[in-house]
Protein backbone atom coordinates (compact mmCIF):
# COMPACT_ATOMS: atom_id res chain seq x y z
CA UNK A 1 0.00 0.00 0.00
CA UNK A 2 2.81 2.57 0.70
CA UNK A 3 4.46 1.58 -2.34
CA UNK A 4 1.34 2.44 -4.37
CA UNK A 5 1.20 5.60 -2.63
CA UNK A 6 4.80 6.88 -3.45
CA UNK A 7 4.16 5.51 -6.96
CA UNK A 8 1.12 8.26 -7.19
CA UNK A 9 2.84 10.77 -6.02
CA UNK A 10 5.76 10.49 -8.10
CA UNK A 11 3.08 10.13 -11.27
CA UNK A 12 1.69 13.47 -9.88
CA UNK A 13 4.56 15.35 -9.38
CA UNK A 14 5.59 14.61 -13.14
CA UNK A 15 2.77 14.92 -14.62
CA UNK A 16 0.38 18.09 -15.02
CA UNK A 17 1.47 21.96 -15.73
CA UNK A 18 3.29 23.58 -13.01
CA UNK A 19 2.48 24.37 -9.91
CA UNK A 20 1.00 27.51 -8.11
CA UNK A 21 2.43 28.79 -5.29
CA UNK A 22 0.38 31.12 -2.54
CA UNK A 23 1.98 33.61 0.07
CA UNK A 24 2.53 32.39 3.62
CA UNK A 25 -0.17 31.68 5.81
CA UNK A 26 0.52 32.11 10.09
CA UNK A 27 -1.42 30.14 11.82
CA UNK A 28 -1.01 30.28 15.73
CA UNK A 29 -2.19 27.54 18.44
CA UNK A 30 -1.77 26.79 21.98
CA UNK A 31 0.43 23.78 23.32
CA UNK A 32 -2.50 20.83 23.99
CA UNK A 33 -4.66 22.90 21.67
CA UNK A 34 -5.64 22.38 18.23
CA UNK A 35 -4.26 24.16 14.78
CA UNK A 36 -6.95 24.75 12.02
CA UNK A 37 -4.91 24.92 8.30
CA UNK A 38 -7.44 26.32 6.00
CA UNK A 39 -7.25 26.43 2.23
CA UNK A 40 -9.90 28.88 1.17
CA UNK A 41 -10.02 26.39 -2.22
CA UNK A 42 -12.83 26.32 -4.44
CA UNK A 43 -12.18 23.87 -7.16
CA UNK A 44 -14.08 21.54 -9.65
CA UNK A 45 -12.74 18.28 -8.18
CA UNK A 46 -10.23 17.58 -5.77
CA UNK A 47 -8.02 14.63 -6.51
CA UNK A 48 -5.26 14.88 -4.03
CA UNK A 49 -4.26 16.23 -0.43
CA UNK A 50 -0.60 16.32 0.62
CA UNK A 51 0.73 18.03 3.83
CA UNK A 52 4.36 18.04 4.13
CA UNK A 53 6.83 19.27 6.93
CA UNK A 54 10.75 19.25 7.13
CA UNK A 55 10.37 17.88 3.43
CA UNK A 56 8.45 15.24 5.12
CA UNK A 57 4.69 14.05 4.20
CA UNK A 58 2.79 13.68 7.37
CA UNK A 59 -0.74 13.05 5.73
CA UNK A 60 -1.73 11.92 2.40
CA UNK A 61 -5.58 11.93 1.14
CA UNK A 62 -6.34 10.50 -1.67
CA UNK A 63 -10.82 11.28 -2.49
CA UNK A 64 -12.21 10.06 0.94
CA UNK A 65 -9.30 7.88 2.30
CA UNK A 66 -6.70 10.00 4.48
CA UNK A 67 -3.68 8.47 6.57
CA UNK A 68 -1.50 10.34 8.90
CA UNK A 69 1.67 9.70 11.42
CA UNK A 70 0.34 9.35 15.21
CA UNK A 71 -3.54 9.67 13.90
CA UNK A 72 -3.20 13.73 15.11
CA UNK A 73 -3.90 15.16 11.72
CA UNK A 74 -7.44 14.81 9.88
CA UNK A 75 -9.00 16.64 6.81
CA UNK A 76 -12.06 18.33 7.62
CA UNK A 77 -14.34 19.69 5.02
CA UNK A 78 -12.98 19.75 0.79
CA UNK A 79 -9.33 20.94 1.86
CA UNK A 80 -8.85 22.07 5.82
CA UNK A 81 -6.51 20.16 7.95
CA UNK A 82 -6.85 19.99 11.71
CA UNK A 83 -3.87 19.40 14.07
CA UNK A 84 -4.88 18.25 17.58
CA UNK A 85 -2.78 17.78 20.88
CA UNK A 86 -0.29 20.36 19.35
CA UNK A 87 3.51 20.10 21.22
CA UNK A 88 6.44 22.80 21.01
CA UNK A 89 7.67 20.37 18.41
CA UNK A 90 4.66 20.94 15.99
CA UNK A 91 5.74 24.94 15.14
CA UNK A 92 7.18 25.44 12.04
CA UNK A 93 6.57 25.54 8.09
CA UNK A 94 4.11 23.41 6.40
CA UNK A 95 3.42 23.15 2.43
CA UNK A 96 -0.21 21.48 1.35
CA UNK A 97 -0.58 20.61 -2.24
CA UNK A 98 -3.92 20.46 -3.55
CA UNK A 99 -4.38 18.84 -6.89
CA UNK A 100 -7.72 19.03 -8.44
CA UNK A 101 -8.85 19.06 -12.19
CA UNK A 102 -11.03 21.42 -14.19
CA UNK A 103 -12.98 21.14 -16.61
CA UNK A 104 -10.67 22.87 -19.23
CA UNK A 105 -7.21 21.77 -17.73
CA UNK A 106 -6.32 18.23 -15.87
CA UNK A 107 -3.80 17.90 -13.22
CA UNK A 108 -3.47 21.48 -12.18
CA UNK A 109 -1.63 21.72 -8.57
CA UNK A 110 -2.10 24.37 -5.96
CA UNK A 111 0.82 24.67 -3.28
CA UNK A 112 -0.19 26.42 0.29
CA UNK A 113 2.20 27.36 2.69
CA UNK A 114 1.75 27.89 6.45
CA UNK A 115 3.38 28.78 9.48
CA UNK A 116 2.58 27.91 12.67
CA UNK A 117 3.08 29.24 16.03
CA UNK A 118 3.23 27.54 19.39
CA UNK A 119 2.19 29.69 22.62
CA UNK A 120 2.76 28.26 26.04
CA UNK A 121 2.59 29.63 29.98
CA UNK A 122 4.69 27.28 32.57
CA UNK A 123 4.75 28.01 35.88
CA UNK A 124 7.86 27.06 37.68
CA UNK A 125 9.07 26.67 41.49
CA UNK A 126 11.54 28.70 42.15
CA UNK A 127 15.30 26.54 42.72
CA UNK A 128 13.64 23.80 40.73
CA UNK A 129 15.80 22.29 37.56
CA UNK A 130 13.38 23.24 34.27
CA UNK A 131 14.03 21.77 30.58
CA UNK A 132 12.48 22.93 27.89
CA UNK A 133 11.95 21.38 24.47
CA UNK A 134 12.83 24.26 22.61
CA UNK A 135 15.87 23.40 20.38
CA UNK A 136 13.77 22.33 17.29
CA UNK A 137 15.47 20.90 14.10
CA UNK A 138 15.17 24.13 12.44
CA UNK A 139 15.56 27.05 15.12
CA UNK A 140 18.02 28.95 15.20
CA UNK A 141 18.09 31.14 18.00
CA UNK A 142 16.49 31.18 21.54
CA UNK A 143 15.64 34.88 23.22
CA UNK A 144 14.30 35.96 26.48
CA UNK A 145 13.22 39.38 27.55
CA UNK A 146 14.12 38.76 31.09
CA UNK A 147 16.09 41.81 31.98
CA UNK A 148 13.19 44.11 29.71
CA UNK A 149 15.57 43.98 26.55
CA UNK A 150 15.39 40.80 23.84
CA UNK A 151 18.78 39.03 24.21
CA UNK A 152 19.73 35.61 23.02
CA UNK A 153 20.85 33.10 25.36
CA UNK A 154 21.40 30.42 22.85
CA UNK A 155 21.99 30.25 19.24
CA UNK A 156 22.78 27.22 17.06
CA UNK A 157 26.49 26.69 16.68
CA UNK A 158 27.24 28.81 19.44
CA UNK A 159 25.48 27.40 22.49
CA UNK A 160 24.39 28.88 25.73
CA UNK A 161 25.20 32.39 26.74
CA UNK A 162 24.80 31.42 30.41
CA UNK A 163 26.59 29.66 32.51
CA UNK A 164 23.21 28.54 34.33
CA UNK A 165 21.91 27.02 31.10
CA UNK A 166 22.53 24.06 29.20
CA UNK A 167 21.78 22.11 25.85
CA UNK A 168 21.70 18.36 25.36
CA UNK A 169 19.18 16.30 23.27
CA UNK A 170 17.51 19.23 22.30
CA UNK A 171 16.32 20.21 25.44
CA UNK A 172 17.60 23.87 26.86
CA UNK A 173 18.07 23.46 30.77
CA UNK A 174 17.58 26.20 33.46
CA UNK A 175 19.54 24.82 36.45
CA UNK A 176 18.43 26.24 39.60
CA UNK A 177 15.36 28.77 38.84
CA UNK A 178 15.05 31.89 40.14
CA UNK A 179 13.06 34.96 39.67
CA UNK A 180 15.08 36.70 37.29
CA UNK A 181 14.55 33.67 34.68
CA UNK A 182 10.77 35.00 34.56
CA UNK A 183 9.85 36.68 30.92
CA UNK A 184 9.06 35.46 27.34
CA UNK A 185 11.22 33.24 25.84
CA UNK A 186 10.93 32.75 21.88
CA UNK A 187 12.40 30.81 19.59
CA UNK A 188 13.11 32.01 15.98
CA UNK A 189 14.03 30.06 12.57
CA UNK A 190 16.65 31.33 10.95
CA UNK A 191 14.65 33.72 8.37
CA UNK A 192 13.74 35.47 11.87
CA UNK A 193 10.21 33.66 12.24
CA UNK A 194 8.96 33.22 15.66
CA UNK A 195 8.55 29.38 16.04
CA UNK A 196 8.01 28.99 19.65
CA UNK A 197 6.78 31.83 22.53
CA UNK A 198 6.70 30.63 26.08
CA UNK A 199 6.38 32.72 29.20
CA UNK A 200 7.83 31.36 32.56
CA UNK A 201 6.06 32.31 35.48
CA UNK A 202 7.51 32.10 39.03
CA UNK A 203 4.92 30.24 41.74
CA UNK A 204 5.74 30.19 45.34
CA UNK A 205 4.74 27.32 47.68
CA UNK A 206 3.68 28.52 51.41
CA UNK A 207 3.99 26.30 54.42
CA UNK A 208 1.55 27.11 57.08
CA UNK A 209 2.57 25.67 60.71
CA UNK A 210 0.61 25.08 63.37
CA UNK A 211 1.20 25.47 66.84
CA UNK A 212 -0.51 23.25 68.48
CA UNK A 213 -0.03 22.80 72.66
CA UNK A 214 -0.20 19.06 73.34
CA UNK A 215 1.00 19.31 77.56
CA UNK A 216 -2.91 19.18 78.73
CA UNK A 217 -1.57 18.24 81.69
CA UNK A 218 0.07 21.28 82.89
CA UNK A 219 -2.93 23.52 83.07
CA UNK A 220 -3.40 24.74 86.26
CA UNK A 221 -6.22 23.34 87.76
CA UNK A 222 -6.52 25.32 91.12
CA UNK A 223 -7.81 28.82 90.13
CA UNK A 224 -5.58 30.36 92.82
CA UNK A 225 -2.80 29.56 91.39
CA UNK A 226 -3.78 30.67 88.31
CA UNK A 227 -4.36 33.63 89.62
CA UNK A 228 -1.02 34.55 91.47
CA UNK A 229 0.68 33.64 88.56
CA UNK A 230 -0.98 35.98 86.49
CA UNK A 231 0.13 38.78 89.96
CA UNK A 232 3.93 37.60 89.07
CA UNK A 233 3.76 37.79 85.45
CA UNK A 234 2.30 41.17 85.65
CA UNK A 235 4.68 42.29 88.22
CA UNK A 236 7.78 40.99 85.92
CA UNK A 237 6.39 43.00 83.25
CA UNK A 238 6.31 46.01 85.45
CA UNK A 239 9.96 45.39 86.47
CA UNK A 240 10.73 44.98 82.61
CA UNK A 241 8.96 47.72 81.09
CA UNK A 242 11.06 49.95 84.19
CA UNK A 243 14.11 48.61 83.56
CA UNK A 244 13.88 48.88 79.61
CA UNK A 245 11.73 51.79 78.92
CA UNK A 246 12.42 54.65 81.28
CA UNK A 247 16.44 53.90 80.70
CA UNK A 248 15.81 54.28 76.92
CA UNK A 249 13.90 57.30 77.51
CA UNK A 250 16.75 58.93 79.61
CA UNK A 251 19.54 57.54 76.94
CA UNK A 252 17.16 58.91 74.14
CA UNK A 253 16.79 62.07 76.14
CA UNK A 254 20.61 62.60 77.03
CA UNK A 255 21.76 61.27 73.02
CA UNK A 256 18.99 64.41 71.88
CA UNK A 257 20.35 66.70 73.76
CA UNK A 258 23.90 66.21 72.73
CA UNK A 259 22.82 66.22 69.10
CA UNK A 260 21.23 69.55 69.94
CA UNK A 261 24.25 70.89 71.36
CA UNK A 262 26.45 69.43 68.02
CA UNK A 263 24.25 71.29 66.11
CA UNK A 264 24.32 74.56 68.28
CA UNK A 265 28.01 74.15 67.73
CA UNK A 266 27.79 73.49 64.12
CA UNK A 267 25.77 76.73 63.34
CA UNK A 268 27.95 78.70 65.40
CA UNK A 269 30.78 77.17 63.55
CA UNK A 270 28.81 77.80 60.23
CA UNK A 271 28.31 81.16 61.29
CA UNK A 272 31.61 82.31 62.34
CA UNK A 273 33.15 80.81 59.50
CA UNK A 274 30.54 82.85 57.25
CA UNK A 275 31.33 86.16 59.00
CA UNK A 276 35.34 85.20 58.55
CA UNK A 277 34.67 84.39 54.91
CA UNK A 278 32.63 87.87 54.65
CA UNK A 279 35.52 89.80 56.03
CA UNK A 280 37.87 88.08 54.30
CA UNK A 281 36.08 88.24 51.14
CA UNK A 282 35.38 92.39 51.88
CA UNK A 283 38.84 92.85 52.90
CA UNK A 284 39.50 91.12 49.28
CA UNK A 285 37.38 93.73 47.63
CA UNK A 286 38.62 96.32 49.52
CA UNK A 287 42.30 95.65 48.07
CA UNK A 288 40.79 94.58 44.57
CA UNK A 289 39.94 98.53 44.80
CA UNK A 290 42.40 99.85 46.02
CA UNK A 291 45.24 98.11 43.45
CA UNK A 292 42.15 98.65 40.56
CA UNK A 293 42.48 102.84 41.68
CA UNK A 294 45.87 102.48 42.26
CA UNK A 295 46.20 101.14 38.00
CA UNK A 296 43.74 104.22 37.10
CA UNK A 297 45.54 106.89 39.03
CA UNK A 298 48.99 105.20 37.37
CA UNK A 299 47.15 104.77 33.92
CA UNK A 300 46.07 108.49 33.88
CA UNK A 301 49.27 109.63 34.85
CA UNK A 302 51.68 107.49 32.15
CA UNK A 303 48.47 109.57 29.71
CA UNK A 304 49.47 112.49 31.09
CA UNK A 305 53.05 112.65 30.76
CA UNK A 306 53.05 110.92 27.39
CA UNK A 307 50.85 114.02 26.55
CA UNK A 308 53.32 116.22 27.47
CA UNK A 309 56.11 114.38 26.04
CA UNK A 310 54.07 114.50 22.32
CA UNK A 311 53.45 118.12 22.94
CA UNK A 312 57.24 118.78 23.55
CA UNK A 313 57.93 116.43 20.84
CA UNK A 314 55.76 118.41 18.58
CA UNK A 315 56.91 121.86 19.66
CA UNK A 316 60.65 120.63 19.30
CA UNK A 317 60.08 119.34 15.67
CA UNK A 318 57.91 122.57 15.19
CA UNK A 319 61.48 124.25 16.07
CA UNK A 320 63.48 122.53 13.81
CA UNK A 321 61.15 122.91 10.96
CA UNK A 322 61.03 126.89 11.57
CA UNK A 323 64.72 126.89 11.86
CA UNK A 324 65.55 124.60 8.51
CA UNK A 325 63.07 127.23 6.86
CA UNK A 326 64.96 130.15 8.35
CA UNK A 327 68.41 128.28 7.02
CA UNK A 328 66.81 128.20 3.78
CA UNK A 329 65.71 131.77 3.76
CA UNK A 330 69.22 132.67 4.94
CA UNK A 331 70.74 130.37 2.06
CA UNK A 332 68.33 132.39 -0.81
CA UNK A 333 69.03 135.82 0.54
CA UNK A 334 72.82 134.91 0.17
CA UNK A 335 72.04 133.32 -3.32
CA UNK A 336 70.14 136.78 -4.39
CA UNK A 337 73.07 139.07 -2.80
CA UNK A 338 75.59 137.17 -5.05
CA UNK A 339 73.21 137.62 -7.66
CA UNK A 340 72.77 141.09 -7.22
CA UNK A 341 76.77 141.81 -6.69
CA UNK A 342 77.68 139.68 -9.82
CA UNK A 343 74.53 142.23 -11.85
CA UNK A 344 76.29 145.26 -10.44
CA UNK A 345 79.31 143.80 -11.49
CA UNK A 346 77.80 142.87 -15.37
CA UNK A 347 76.09 146.68 -15.23
CA UNK A 348 79.22 148.24 -14.40
CA UNK A 349 81.24 146.56 -17.59
CA UNK A 350 78.72 147.34 -19.71
CA UNK A 351 78.31 151.11 -18.58
CA UNK A 352 81.89 151.09 -19.15
CA UNK A 353 80.85 149.77 -22.76
CA UNK A 354 78.41 151.75 -23.29
CA UNK A 355 79.11 155.29 -21.91
CA UNK A 356 79.32 156.98 -25.00
CA UNK A 357 76.01 156.19 -25.97
CA UNK A 358 73.46 157.89 -23.84
CA UNK A 359 70.30 155.68 -25.14
CA UNK A 360 72.28 152.47 -24.33
CA UNK A 361 72.47 153.83 -20.65
CA UNK A 362 68.95 154.82 -20.49
CA UNK A 363 68.29 150.85 -21.61
CA UNK A 364 70.67 149.75 -18.74
CA UNK A 365 69.16 152.44 -15.79
CA UNK A 366 65.70 150.94 -17.13
CA UNK A 367 66.94 147.38 -16.48
CA UNK A 368 68.44 147.64 -13.62
CA UNK A 369 65.13 149.41 -12.30
CA UNK A 370 63.31 146.12 -13.27
CA UNK A 371 65.97 144.05 -12.13
CA UNK A 372 65.91 146.02 -8.28
CA UNK A 373 62.04 145.74 -8.60
CA UNK A 374 62.03 142.03 -9.16
CA UNK A 375 64.51 141.24 -6.38
CA UNK A 376 62.11 143.09 -4.05
CA UNK A 377 58.74 141.19 -4.93
CA UNK A 378 61.12 137.61 -4.98
CA UNK A 379 62.09 138.65 -1.23
CA UNK A 380 58.56 139.53 -0.59
CA UNK A 381 57.22 136.30 -2.14
CA UNK A 382 60.23 134.61 -0.01
CA UNK A 383 59.03 136.10 3.70
CA UNK A 384 54.98 135.77 2.93
CA UNK A 385 55.18 131.95 1.02
CA UNK A 386 54.03 130.58 4.31
CA UNK A 387 51.42 132.77 5.65
CA UNK A 388 50.00 134.45 2.40
CA UNK A 389 49.52 132.01 0.12
CA UNK A 390 46.53 134.51 -1.84
CA UNK A 391 49.10 137.62 -2.13
CA UNK A 392 51.71 135.25 -3.48
CA UNK A 393 49.42 134.41 -6.18
CA UNK A 394 48.59 137.88 -7.11
CA UNK A 395 52.44 138.64 -6.60
CA UNK A 396 53.13 136.07 -9.43
CA UNK A 397 49.71 137.91 -11.22
CA UNK A 398 51.52 141.08 -10.83
CA UNK A 399 54.90 139.15 -11.73
CA UNK A 400 53.76 138.22 -15.09
CA UNK A 401 52.24 141.37 -16.10
CA UNK A 402 55.27 143.43 -15.27
CA UNK A 403 56.92 140.79 -17.32
CA UNK A 404 54.77 141.41 -20.19
CA UNK A 405 54.90 144.97 -19.66
CA UNK A 406 58.60 144.73 -19.70
CA UNK A 407 58.82 142.73 -22.39
CA UNK A 408 56.59 145.13 -24.61
CA UNK A 409 58.86 147.84 -23.37
CA UNK A 410 62.27 145.94 -24.32
CA UNK A 411 60.64 145.09 -27.58
CA UNK A 412 59.31 148.81 -28.22
CA UNK A 413 63.13 150.01 -27.30
CA UNK A 414 64.47 147.44 -29.41
CA UNK A 415 62.53 148.73 -32.62
CA UNK A 416 64.47 152.06 -31.47
CA UNK A 417 67.61 150.62 -31.13
CA UNK A 418 67.32 148.95 -34.28
CA UNK A 419 66.12 152.70 -36.01
CA UNK A 420 68.96 153.59 -34.70
CA UNK A 421 71.74 151.01 -35.50
CA UNK A 422 70.47 151.88 -39.31
CA UNK A 423 72.43 155.55 -38.78
CA UNK A 424 74.86 154.61 -36.33
CA UNK A 425 78.44 152.70 -36.52
CA UNK A 426 79.35 149.33 -36.91
CA UNK A 427 80.85 149.70 -33.71
CA UNK A 428 77.86 151.05 -31.81
CA UNK A 429 76.30 147.76 -33.69
CA UNK A 430 78.77 145.45 -32.34
CA UNK A 431 78.28 146.93 -28.72
CA UNK A 432 74.11 146.38 -29.10
CA UNK A 433 74.94 142.83 -30.29
CA UNK A 434 77.21 142.37 -27.05
CA UNK A 435 74.36 143.86 -25.11
CA UNK A 436 71.71 141.45 -26.49
CA UNK A 437 73.76 138.64 -25.72
CA UNK A 438 74.07 139.61 -21.74
CA UNK A 439 70.33 140.34 -21.72
CA UNK A 440 69.34 136.85 -23.03
CA UNK A 441 72.03 135.33 -20.31
CA UNK A 442 70.66 137.24 -17.58
CA UNK A 443 67.16 136.09 -18.67
CA UNK A 444 68.21 132.81 -18.43
CA UNK A 445 70.07 132.90 -14.85
CA UNK A 446 67.02 134.46 -13.92
CA UNK A 447 64.32 131.92 -14.63
CA UNK A 448 66.91 128.90 -13.64
CA UNK A 449 66.59 130.63 -10.30
CA UNK A 450 63.27 130.72 -10.95
CA UNK A 451 62.66 127.19 -11.41
CA UNK A 452 65.33 125.95 -8.48
CA UNK A 453 62.89 128.24 -6.28
CA UNK A 454 59.98 126.64 -7.10
CA UNK A 455 61.85 122.93 -7.10
CA UNK A 456 62.89 124.05 -3.12
CA UNK A 457 59.05 124.97 -2.25
CA UNK A 458 57.65 121.91 -3.58
CA UNK A 459 60.46 119.78 -1.45
CA UNK A 460 59.25 121.76 1.38
CA UNK A 461 55.55 121.26 1.14
CA UNK A 462 56.40 117.57 0.56
CA UNK A 463 58.43 117.43 3.64
CA UNK A 464 55.88 119.09 5.71
CA UNK A 465 52.88 116.72 4.40
CA UNK A 466 54.98 113.82 5.47
CA UNK A 467 55.89 114.76 8.41
CA UNK A 468 52.06 115.62 9.40
CA UNK A 469 50.96 111.79 8.17
CA UNK A 470 53.37 110.38 10.04
CA UNK A 471 52.66 112.10 12.88
CA UNK A 472 48.61 111.73 12.42
CA UNK A 473 49.67 108.09 11.79
CA UNK A 474 51.35 108.23 14.98
CA UNK A 475 48.78 109.71 17.13
CA UNK A 476 46.10 106.29 15.37
CA UNK A 477 48.75 103.95 16.35
CA UNK A 478 48.95 105.45 19.80
CA UNK A 479 45.22 105.42 19.80
CA UNK A 480 44.93 101.87 19.09
CA UNK A 481 47.35 100.52 22.00
CA UNK A 482 46.01 102.49 24.54
CA UNK A 483 42.21 100.74 22.75
CA UNK A 484 43.90 97.33 23.20
CA UNK A 485 45.53 98.32 26.72
CA UNK A 486 41.86 99.05 27.62
CA UNK A 487 40.18 96.01 26.55
CA UNK A 488 42.79 94.07 27.93
CA UNK A 489 42.24 95.70 31.51
CA UNK A 490 38.88 95.35 30.33
CA UNK A 491 39.19 91.87 30.02
CA UNK A 492 41.33 91.04 32.99
CA UNK A 493 38.87 92.60 35.46
CA UNK A 494 35.98 90.32 34.07
CA UNK A 495 38.28 87.46 34.68
CA UNK A 496 38.87 88.41 38.68
CA UNK A 497 35.08 89.22 38.96
CA UNK A 498 34.31 85.59 37.65
CA UNK A 499 36.54 84.15 39.94
CA UNK A 500 35.13 86.19 43.16
CA UNK A 501 31.61 85.23 41.73
CA UNK A 502 31.86 82.02 42.02
CA UNK A 503 34.10 81.93 45.05
CA UNK A 504 31.43 84.53 47.12
CA UNK A 505 27.72 83.01 45.69
CA UNK A 506 26.13 84.83 48.81
CA UNK A 507 27.36 88.07 47.66
CA UNK A 508 27.19 87.74 43.73
CA UNK A 509 24.38 90.51 43.44
CA UNK A 510 25.92 93.12 45.45
CA UNK A 511 29.42 92.69 44.04
CA UNK A 512 28.06 92.76 40.55
CA UNK A 513 26.59 95.81 41.26
CA UNK A 514 29.72 97.55 42.71
CA UNK A 515 31.78 95.91 39.60
CA UNK A 516 28.95 97.51 37.03
CA UNK A 517 29.48 100.82 38.57
CA UNK A 518 33.43 100.51 38.72
CA UNK A 519 32.84 99.94 35.12
CA UNK A 520 30.81 102.43 34.11
CA UNK A 521 33.17 104.92 35.79
CA UNK A 522 35.84 103.15 33.92
CA UNK A 523 34.47 103.64 30.50
CA UNK A 524 32.86 107.19 31.14
CA UNK A 525 36.88 107.93 31.89
CA UNK A 526 37.65 106.26 28.65
CA UNK A 527 35.23 107.99 27.18
CA UNK A 528 36.14 111.33 28.12
CA UNK A 529 39.70 110.56 26.99
CA UNK A 530 39.14 109.28 23.77
CA UNK A 531 36.90 112.75 23.54
CA UNK A 532 39.67 114.47 24.57
CA UNK A 533 42.45 113.29 22.17
CA UNK A 534 39.44 113.24 19.57
CA UNK A 535 39.56 117.03 20.21
CA UNK A 536 42.72 117.73 20.21
CA UNK A 537 43.26 115.69 17.35
CA UNK A 538 40.75 118.17 15.71
CA UNK A 539 42.63 121.54 17.25
CA UNK A 540 45.33 120.69 15.13
CA UNK A 541 45.55 122.17 11.66
CA UNK A 542 45.61 120.52 8.49
CA UNK A 543 48.09 122.81 6.74
CA UNK A 544 47.50 123.58 3.19
CA UNK A 545 50.17 122.28 0.54
CA UNK A 546 50.95 124.19 -2.52
CA UNK A 547 52.41 123.46 -5.36
CA UNK A 548 53.54 124.90 -8.22
CA UNK A 549 54.79 123.81 -11.83
CA UNK A 550 56.50 124.70 -14.36
CA UNK A 551 53.65 125.16 -17.06
CA UNK A 552 54.71 125.24 -21.28
CA UNK A 553 53.51 127.94 -22.64
CA UNK A 554 54.92 130.52 -25.72
CA UNK A 555 55.81 133.24 -23.26
CA UNK A 556 58.67 133.29 -21.78
CA UNK A 557 59.11 133.25 -17.70
CA UNK A 558 55.25 132.09 -17.73
CA UNK A 559 54.92 130.37 -13.88
CA UNK A 560 51.33 128.32 -13.35
CA UNK A 561 50.16 128.28 -9.94
CA UNK A 562 48.44 124.60 -8.46
CA UNK A 563 46.74 124.37 -5.21
CA UNK A 564 46.00 121.39 -3.43
CA UNK A 565 44.45 120.78 -0.10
Amino acid sequence: MFIRLTLQLLCISYSGSAPVRTDLKHVTGTRGGDAILQCHFKAGKISHIVLSRLSKNILFCDNEECKSEAGRVFREGSCDVTIKDLTLRDAGEYFLRLFYNNDQTEGEQLILEYHLHIQDEISVNTGEELKLDLLLTNADKVETNSSGEWTEVWTRGHGVSSDRLTDSDGNLTINAFTSTDTGTYRVLDSEGQILITLTLTESGTESKGKNENTDDNHKPDDPKQHKWWVILLCVIGALAMTLIIFPGIWIYKCWHRKAENKVKDWRRNAENKVKDWRRNTENKVKRWRRKEERKVNEEHEEHELNEEHKVNEEHEEHKVNEEHEEHKVNEEHKLNEEHEVNEEHELNEEHELNEEHEEHKVNEEHEEHKVNEEHKLNEEHEVNEEHELNEEHELNEEHEVNEEHKLNEEHEVNEEHELNEEHEVNEEHKLNEEHEVNEEHELNEEHELNEEHEVNEEHKLNEEHEVNEEHELNEEHELNEEHEVNEEHELNEEHELNEEHEVNEEHEVNEEHEVNEEHEVNEEHEVNEEHELNEEHQMIPIEDTVHYSRASSNKPGYVAFRANR
